[in-house]
């Protein structure tokens, strides 16, 4: 998506990147604050390095690379978003299902979840982020950090505005565990923080060309009904996700029905078909009830292996 004229990395930078995605304030103002902190001298030695990537592989900050050693800002944060999502998966499955013994593979399968949604080879600069910010926000709401998840959100909201779906989750997930007034609180408290960061962001950028939303719901059928292939790949995964969370923990269950119903939703009605990166909200759910079957597989086949050989 970095080579789209509409959402170039230089234009995010600028300030200039079409709405929607104007709004994803957070990756462009950390590779900004990056670049003023960094020593001139070591700016020239990034700006060569970005030059000879763009000879050599075409990524670059846009179309006129007007800001070169950006794309390698870029990089270490997506690098740093990855890591941390891997960091804060491997301990939000420890606090789900204590005692695992095959922590140590998840995380890689952690990784190569991600890569049938990178084969589109279409992404945007805050895809990686918006993984990492979600997963912590699972893991927050799962220790019960309440300073720790409302940092994280504001962040989150800063990222994207889909951080929203994060409100469903803790709304569910703390029906009936805390006090009714101090559930209102806490759900006041971000309905505040994602109206101040995003009524902001509106407000910044409401002379930069695009929309609010693109509608997408009229061509949502026609697309699944020329690719009828990808329509049931969605729909034996959802079916999936009906037969499995009722045997997962009270928090996965809350957490996924809050977050899939209205992420379905969302899709539908403002997501280009087809285009399964607008997935990632809620991918930190599944992909924990992925590792989770995964692991019980692992465990039957070493039952099986151990039987075996007595």
């Amino acid at each position: 998506m970095l080579s789209e004229p509409r959402v170039t990395l230089d234009m995010y930078l600028d300030g200039e990147a079409h709405r929607p995605f104007a709004y994803r304030v957070l990756v462009p103002t950390v590779i900004r604050e990056l670049d003023n902190i960094t020593p001139s001298f070591v700016s020239s030695q990034l700006d060569q390095i970005a030059t000879k990537l763009e000879a050599s592989t075409s990524v670059a900050a846009g179309i006129t690379n007007k800001n070169p050693r950006a794309i390698l800002w870029l990089g270490l944060i997506l690098t740093v978003s990855l890591v941390g999502y891997v960091v804060a998966g491997h301990r939000l499955y420890s606090e789900l299902f204590p005692g695992s013994a095959s922590l140590a593979c998840l995380g890689t399968l952690q990784l190569a979840i991600i890569v049938p949604f990178l084969g589109q080879k279409l992404g945007h600069v805050y895809d990686f982020t918006v993984l990492f910010f979600m997963m912590m926000l699972l893991l927050a709401m799962r220790l019960g950090n309440r300073p720790l998840y409302i940092a994280v959100f504001a962040l989150a909201c800063l990222n994207k505005e889909t951080a929203i779906l994060a409100v469903f989750a803790y709304g569910a997930v703390y029906w009936g565990k805390i006090p009714f007034r101090r559930w209102i609180f806490d759900i006041s408290c971000q309905l505040l923080v994602f109206a101040i960061t995003y009524g902001m962001a509106r407000w910044i950028f409401r002379d930069n060309p695009g929309a609010g939303m693109t509608p997408w719901l009229s061509d949502q059928l026609p697309y699944y009904r020329d690719h009828i292939g990808r329509f049931f790949v969605f729909a034996a995964l959802g079916v999936w996700l009906v037969f499995r969370l009722p045997e997962c923990p009270s928090f996965l269950r809350r957490a996924a029905v809050a977050m899939i119903a209205p992420q379905v939703v969302l899709v539908l009605l403002g997501a280009k078909p087809g285009e399964v990166r607008n997935l990632y909200e809620i991918l930190p759910i599944v992909s924990i009830v992925v590792m989770r079957d995964v692991e019980i597989a692992i465990c039957r086949l070493r039952y099986r292996l151990d039987a075996a050989k007595s």
